[in-house]
């Protein structure tokens, strides 16, 4: 008796082979009422994980029909048609590590121990960095199968400062940040993770640099079509762009001054002395005026304090705004003109007009702005070869398109661009593998800490834009279905709407019931695959 009423006790959770059973949504329920003798028989012959492993039918298991098993293989071929259509991931790979390797390895540093982008650890290091690799990057003199698209971009944030409080050490540091927490950021690698508040950035204007005529919206203008004109080429140069303004002199430090050849044409000299003053530096002090006189050039520093916002002439030679500065001239009687480049400080976004290289800083954050052009050698040489046809002499031999760019870096460096107050700053640019046909988006990060300390960050994303897919996109941009959306992508969507609608029906029928674990797996794969499609649509909207 006592081993019945054991057996019995097991069979209470087997099904008996006699049972019967009522179907309720999807689950089968049965009738444990009806055992027969030969059900304990059997459960005591066999034993009770004997009859518990082969004979009990768990519940949770669901039954396959054919047509079923079609519809999912189905579905499986459609999802694998949409998804690896989509991108092509061993070319990502392969250009991902190619970019890595390229701006891993270039040196900024090249003493005993040459240092490299892993090396930066303050922000000097930085600032080499950005001078002395970033060019040869960017600018490789023989480009081979990486192509930098339009420019590189510099996002600046600048941290509050306050007066330091404490009186033993006032006469090191007059000023300390605000808040010793500096720029609040997500460590997360998506563009939106860059703003995490505002309330300790500095939105002061700062600094001074001179703009080159490679970086101008008018250098855009040329590179950028065929029809150039003699007039338009007569009045660019790929260096710094001058202005004059007689009967004055410059107000500042003098640098040096150059005695010229007298039998020279007066335009040969002004040539002459303007190259001068742009290559001249002397102490990390840049020549930002110049004044010529009947014998010499003489070339002055001037200092921020001296930069005045007005022009100097009745006539401006470039289009004034409100990031434009000039130097401080003095009145002179005796026939002295000076000559100044075209100057600006950093702005934020915040504060300065509409326009530029760049709508908006990286991740749309506010902040300080810059931009620096790519022209490959090939547009460098181009120009200069249209300028010596118009006017038979040009500008001799063409720079390199890697030496503007580290001038004009260099510029921005010895302006002030990086100090005490630089927070965080985003170096991001395209790259175009032509071999892959892939489009790189390279995001340089560099975070400075109150201790001084720099912490560095990379990231490579990749889009795949074949011709056909722009084309596809121009004819119908306002179409709801993607570039290349075809059968399989249709009936991948409707599977999933198919398998979705199914698991919804079975939950209300059925209630708490429906939940178990391999059910609770099967919902996330159809979650998973709903999020595919989400995703395809929301960067193709």
């Amino acid at each position: 008796k006592t081993s019945a009423f054991s057996g019995s006790l097991v069979l209470v959770a087997m099904k008996s082979k006699g049972a019967s059973k009522t179907k309720t949504g999807g689950r089968l329920d049965y009738n444990w009422d009806c055992l027969s003798r030969d059900d304990i028989y059997r459960q005591r012959v066999f034993g009770t994980e004997s009859g518990a492993n082969n004979f009990i039918q768990t519940d949770d298991k669901k039954q396959r029909s054919v047509l079923s098993m079609i519809i999912y293989i189905v579905l499986i071929l459609s999802a694998m048609n949409f998804v690896w259509k989509g991108g092509v991931i061993e070319s990502k790979f392969v250009v991902t590590r190619a970019v890595l390797q390229w701006v891993s390895n270039r040196k900024f540093d090249l003493m005993l121990t040459p240092e490299a982008f892993a090396d930066i650890d303050d922000l000097d290091d930085v600032k080499d960095w950005l001078r002395f690799a970033l060019p040869a990057i960017i600018a490789s003199p023989v480009q081979q199968a990486n192509f930098p698209l339009f420019g590189v971009r510099f996002s600046l944030r600048n941290v509050l400062d306050t007066n330091n409080s404490e009186p033993r050490f006032q006469s090191l540091a007059k000023v300390t940040w605000k808040d010793k927490a500096g720029i609040r950021t997500s460590a997360a690698a998506t563009a939106s993770s860059f703003t995490g508040g505002y309330q300790n950035d500095d939105t002061e204007s700062f600094g001074a640099y001179r703009e080159y005529g490679f970086n101008s919206e008018q250098a855009q203008r040329l590179f950028s079509r065929d029809n150039t004109t003699a007039e338009e080429l007569q009045n660019f140069s790929l260096g710094l762009q001058w202005c004059s303004a007689p009967i004055s002199t410059c107000d500042g430090e003098l640098l040096t001054d150059y005695f010229y050849d007298r039998s020279q044409a007066s335009s040969a000299v002004v040539d002459d002395c303007n190259l001068k003053c742009e290559q001249m530096q002397r102490q990390n002090r840049l020549c930002h005026c110049w004044t010529l006189t009947t014998t010499h050039c003489n070339f002055y520093h001037v200092p921020l304090h001296l930069l005045v916002s007005t022009p100097p002439v009745e006539t401006p030679c470039w289009n004034h705004s409100s990031v434009n500065v000039y130097p401080t001239l003095i009145e002179s009687t005796n026939g002295r003109t000076s000559y100044f480049p075209l100057m600006k400080r950093f702005v934020h976004t915040s504060n300065r007009p509409l326009g530029g290289f760049f709508a908006e800083a990286y991740g749309s954050t506010q902040g300080f702005l810059q931009g620096v052009h790519y022209w490959t050698q090939e547009q460098v040489d181009g120009i200069i070869a249209l300028k010596q046809n118009f006017s038979n002499s040009g500008d001799g031999d063409s720079p390199s398109s890697q030496g503007l760019m580290f001038k004009q870096l260099n510029d921005w460096i010895l302006g002030g661009f990086l100090g005490p107050k630089t927070g965080y700053l985003v170096v991001d640019w395209m790259n175009w593998n032509p071999n892959h046909d892939v489009v790189s988006w390279v995001v340089l990060k560099f975070k400075v800490d109150a201790s001084g300390l720099v912490s560095t960050g990379r990231s490579i994303n990749h889009l795949v834009i074949p011709q056909k897919d722009l084309d596809l996109i121009r004819e119908d941009p306002n179409s709801i279905f993607w570039p290349g959306f075809n059968v399989w992508h249709g009936l991948y969507i409707l599977l999933v709407a198919y398998y979705f609608f199914k698991e919804v029906y079975e939950l209300i029928t059925t209630g708490l019931r429906y939940f178990s674990f391999w059910q609770l797996m099967l919902d996330i794969g159809v979650l998973l695959h709903m999020s595919v499609i989400g995703l395809r649509y929301y960067h193709h909207s």
